[in-house]
């Protein structure tokens, strides 16, 4: 018992060595080293970034080469590892690896594949339902909880299967059940896939939905709120929400986050003739909000999100000059292809030369760096003739 405490406490310290090393003191005293033991290590392994070298400790267990055979908490602590490594597509082989040994998933195994198939380029949203339905239907199914429910939710969402993900949540209000009771997690999810979808309908009637079941609105919330919004054509009712989260008349004060999905969203609508406000009252707002996140400083300060917004409303504004200006000033990049490919002459006469600055001082260093060597190179050659050293 006091050596598996001790795995835990090493495989919770992410020391995968300290971990090996004792394992193998217990072999060599004859302590027998069961899943669990195994398992420890995969934990220490995943929180030290080692994935790889989990995946091989999992296999060797599959294939009889270790005294014990995994179970479904090893398969669910590999499949963590590689979440946290950002390696979504093995964490789905994991998955069905596991299958084929016959071991049957949990409500955590589950949640980890379903985030996996959200993470995975391009999401695997039917995929996730469909092992949903096929592992939680069946006689003696998982049971799943909210944490899974709100890993399948997003994963519908970012495959833009938005009825789906809506339906979902419906079988979790239906359930009444508290281990499946809808989160502000949950709700976020939804409205995610709502934005996605521009279904700015939907959006609305989840946040009445929130209020309903006691469910506290958050930044994400209305991030998510005001990009559905947009995108659903009501750029100009978003406008007055955020307007209102500022002036303090709702539940919180708008964030980094939220100011970055407004900008990029005004930013995107410029030029587009089925939105609802003007151009250069979209212009106007983007480079007035640019600048009080610059003032206010703090957690508001732009990051590069905040820059690429912001250079996305100029392009598409045709404001090239000004677009290469906050470039500069900024150190933000400038798509200088597309505005050659897609803005013309005019375009790239402003833009180009900012591209090739770079290059134009790269060149310069390498000048005066060969004509300092030749300086060098001269002096030297004279003190020679002269007889010096």
């Amino acid at each position: 018992a006091a050596h598996y405490a001790v795995l835990a406490a090493l495989a919770k310290e992410a020391r995968w060595q300290d971990a090996e090393a004792l394992t193998e003191q217990m072999r060599s005293r004859g302590v027998p080293r069961d899943v669990y033991t195994y398992t420890s290590i995969v934990h220490a392994l995943g929180r030290a970034g080692h994935w790889e070298r989990a995946r091989v400790l999992v296999r060797n267990m599959v294939r009889g080469r270790l005294e014990t055979r995994p179970n479904v908490v090893t398969f669910s602590a590999l499949m963590g590892a590689c979440l946290a490594c950002d390696e979504p597509a093995a964490a789905m082989a994991t998955f069905h690896d596991m299958e084929l040994c016959g071991v049957r998933p949990d409500a955590k195994a589950l949640t980890h594949f379903f985030t996996a198939c959200r993470a995975v380029d391009p999401p695997q949203g039917a995929r996730a339902l469909d092992i949903f339905r096929t592992q939680t239907e069946c006689r003696d199914g998982v049971q799943p909880v909210t944490s899974t429910y709100n890993a399948l939710i997003a994963a519908l969402g970012s495959a833009g299967l938005c009825d789906d993900a809506l339906a979902v949540l419906d079988e979790m209000e239906e359930a009444d059940m508290e281990e499946r009771s809808p989160n502000g997690i949950t709700y976020n999810a939804a409205l995610f896939a709502c934005a996605r979808a521009g279904r700015a309908s939907d959006a609305r009637l989840l946040c009445a939905r929130m209020d309903a079941a006691g469910v506290r609105r958050d930044a994400v919330t209305y991030a998510e709120l005001l990009r559905a919004l947009a995108r659903g054509g009501c750029l100009r009712e978003s406008l007055q929400i955020l307007d209102e989260l500022e002036q303090g008349v709702r539940e919180v004060r708008p964030n980094l986050v939220v100011y970055n999905v407004m900008l990029a969203e005004c930013a995107r609508s410029i030029g587009a003739s089925s939105d609802d406000v003007d151009d250069d009252d979209l212009l106007s707002f983007v480079d007035r909000t640019v600048s009080s996140m610059e003032s206010a400083g703090g957690d508001l300060s732009p990051d590069p999100f905040t820059r690429r917004a912001h250079l996305l409303a100029l392009e598409n504004a045709n404001e090239w000059r000004r677009a290469a200006e906050v470039s500069r000033s900024t150190g933000a990049d400038l798509d200088i292809l597309r505005g050659v490919v897609y803005r013309g002459v005019d375009a790239a006469r402003i833009t180009l030369p900012l591209a090739l600055e770079p290059l134009r001082t790269a060149a310069n260093a390498v000048v005066a760096s060969g004509r300092r060597a030749r300086e060098l190179g001269a002096r030297e050659l004279g003190a020679r003739q002269q007889g010096k050293p």
